[in-house]
């Protein structure tokens, strides 16, 4: 969340002084191609439906989780227009998060005056997934002047699972004066199930939409900085639905190839 918040700074802060007025200087007027290396980080969120998937057990439906990861790659741009560019670039992405869901369910209690009272239980699932994506967008040159452009983004995502592990726990919640008995111990917490991912769509396919701004360095480069949203279009796994959808924070840097030699006078 940092990287995201650091990378809308950077928006916000280069917009209020570029003065961001339309002018005839068009930076992909004389591109022939660019190439981009970025990274950053991932603030994800889950969108599910289900009560097991793979060696996961649960009573209770798990609907939501959360989690963060880091995002880094590489893209070639070609200009379309003196306006328009086609990127395609791969990369890797960790969609990692914590699903997690709440039971109630009666338990005899001595203490209490009818006998019984309620007990609370949190069952939660850590789950590691890492991608590999092919990316390949539109980015449209919103605002330019000599030292900035802000680009807007769209365009598709296509993931290979590449890596994926799950970790189920349940924990006590309520009250604290029972637990569960392990061998010779009682504990808050225990260990349902922990393993690999086998149950990936060997396929993942999502949108993306964003802003980019770009800063000039030099006749040739530029430091850029994208906030990206990625919106999922199937299930990340195939036995139950699970979608990732989140926010991408990155910093770049993009070396321009022109048609001919920069120099410190010419854009």
């Amino acid at each position: 969340m940092k990287m995201f918040k650091f990378s809308l700074f950077f928006i916000v802060l280069t917009i209020s002084t570029s003065g961001l007025v339309a002018q005839s200087y068009r930076f992909l007027q004389t591109e022939i191609y660019a190439v981009q290396v970025s990274g950053g980080f991932m603030s994800n969120t889950f969108s599910s439906e289900f009560k097991q998937f793979g060696g996961t057990v649960s009573c209770d439906e798990f609907n939501s989780g959360s989690g963060n990861g880091m995002s880094f790659g590489i893209q070639g741009e070609y200009p379309l227009s003196n306006v328009l560019s086609l990127t395609g670039g791969l990369g890797f992405r960790d969609r990692s998060g914590l699903l997690t869901t709440s039971s109630t369910f009666p338990i005899r209690d001595d203490n209490s005056t009818s006998g019984f009272s309620q007990a609370v239980m949190e069952n939660t699932i850590d789950a590691s997934m890492q991608f590999i994506e092919f990316q390949t967008d539109l980015r449209y040159n919103i605002f330019e002047n000599y030292g900035f452009v802000l680009r807007g983004i769209g365009g598709l995502r296509f993931g290979i699972p590449s890596a994926g592990e799950y970790n189920q726990k349940t924990r006590i919640v309520s009250p604290e004066s029972i637990g569960f008995v392990v061998g010779n111990q009682t504990l808050q917490e225990r260990t349902l199930g922990s393993g690999e991912i086998t149950t990936y769509n060997p396929l993942q396919i999502g949108g993306v939409i964003g802003i980019e701004p770009m800063v000039r360095v030099s006749p040739s480069v530029h430091i850029t900085a994208s906030a990206l949203y990625d919106l999922p279009f199937t299930s990340t796994l195939s036995d139950v639905t699970l979608k990732i959808s989140g926010f991408r924070g990155q910093i770049g840097l993009r070396y321009s190839i022109r048609m001919f030699a920069p120099s410190p006078n010419t854009p």
